[in-house]
């Protein structure tokens, strides 16, 4: 949890601009999982965690490779 913690932080320190160019990715979703795990970590289920890094990881991870190899 706290990697996912790590990339909400990353996420929310995007420049709005950047992340409005490149909506395909769910910054929002992003962010608020990580505010989530931070604040509301007694609160959380687990299974929705083991989604998130079973199936939803690897996308997010060929999207962010694909937006820098653009770049």
């Amino acid at each position: 949890m706290r990697h996912l913690e790590i990339i909400g932080e990353a996420a929310r320190n995007l420049d709005i601009e950047f992340q409005k160019q490149n909506n395909t990715i769910p910054w929002n979703v992003i962010i608020g999982l990580r505010n989530v795990v931070i604040h509301d970590y007694m609160d959380i289920d687990i299974n929705i965690i083991w989604q998130i890094i079973t199936h939803d990881l690897k996308p997010l991870q060929n999207q962010i490779l694909e937006l820098l190899s653009a770049k």
